[in-house]
């Protein structure tokens, strides 16, 4: 049941059937899209409207696009509704000497909104950030960059949900003769490696907090002596230097292997990040697994699909932040001189 308002968030009109709606969580964006597609009539086209609303149970979504090519029926694509935290543009953000949640807090009290972050993470790092001209939704992200963080965004209730690793361990066996219909699987190994020579500012080794050895080993997949080098010249401080090399290695010391999993009842405890046993006895599958993206139909549940993987959340964006990070210094400082004039 949708209810669809127009871009001022009044109420239209309630929805309470269409076609192919389908419903995607995504645990690597923290977000979830509904799509679906309505008759051609005036009743429906009418209220249709990019940067209109819908509702759900649960969720709140703005659409942003409306497509038709035949009589029938016509196509709708929506996003979460994270409006108040893309759209606020903050000149200067400036944070020292506090911890990862008051951080994610202060960037809310720039702007004119009711989230709130609700922190359920164990990291408790003193931070410093010195940002210019972004919005609250990329300090958010960039925060969750630089710390391995996972966030989930409540749109129904206003929350940004942050977590070192979201879900639980349900313990859930998902197999042939429960649940399980078809099962796919991608794996690939191309950038595996077993050992990480970790090299930061001016050559900065670890050997100086790893008992005078410069590098760190994983070989819980293969005994297999496959090292690679790990810089960054960002990282002035041995301890920081190990932390992030043994980061880097825990996510590359194993192919990455994902699954995409057809069921004939998606559990209704079932959430993004929960740590499921996928059994497969015909092509010999028995694994512990995350669940990655949830894929429902709301209107034909037997179509409900689940992806799970047991690959971390991308350690690009880790990377991506801290090379940025130099940067976003100079332009912090441009704009504070700015402000100050």
């Amino acid at each position: 049941m949708f209810k669809v308002y127009n871009d001022k968030k009044k109420f239209l009109k309630l929805i309470d059937r269409c076609k192919d709606a389908k419903i995607e969580k995504d645990l690597e964006t923290g977000l979830q899209t509904l799509s679906l597609k309505l008759p051609v009539t005036d009743e429906y086209l009418s209220i249709i409207d990019e940067e209109g609303y819908i509702e759900t149970k649960d969720y709140w979504y703005v659409i942003k696009e409306k497509n038709y090519s035949t009589n029938d029926f016509f196509e709708v694509f929506c996003n979460a509704d994270i409006e108040e935290l893309k759209y606020s543009l903050i000149p200067v953000y400036d944070v020292i000497d506090l911890n990862v949640q008051q951080a994610m807090e202060k960037a809310l009290t720039y702007i004119n909104s009711t989230w709130s972050i609700e922190y359920n993470s164990k990291v408790a790092n003193t931070v410093e950030y010195k940002l210019a001209n972004k919005s609250a939704y990329e300090i958010l992200e960039s925060i969750k960059a630089e710390f391995s963080l996972e966030l989930i965004y409540d749109t129904k209730n206003k929350k940004v949900k942050v977590y070192t690793k979201a879900g639980k361990n349900r313990g859930m066996l998902f197999n042939n003769e429960l649940r399980l219909k078809t099962l796919k699987r991608q794996g690939q190994s191309y950038n595996i490696c077993t050992v990480v020579y970790p090299l930061g500012k001016d050559g900065l080794n670890i050997g100086s907090v790893n008992n005078s050895i410069n590098f760190v080993e994983n070989y819980s997949y293969t005994n297999k002596y496959l090292p690679v080098y790990y810089i960054d010249e960002d990282i002035d401080k041995a301890q920081d230097l190990k932390i992030a090399a043994e980061t880097y290695l825990n996510q590359h010391c194993a192919p990455i292997v994902g699954y995409s999993l057809s069921l004939s009842a998606l559990p209704k405890e079932i959430e993004l990040g929960d740590t499921i046993i996928l059994v497969d006895k015909l092509k010999r599958v028995k694994t512990p697994q995350r669940v990655m993206k949830i894929i429902q139909y709301p209107f034909e549940p037997e179509k409900d699909k689940v992806e799970i993987s047991n690959r971390i959340i991308d350690f690009s964006r880790m990377i991506n932040h801290i090379n940025t990070s130099y940067e976003e210094k100079i332009e912090y400082i441009r704009q504070n001189l700015k402000e100050l004039k």
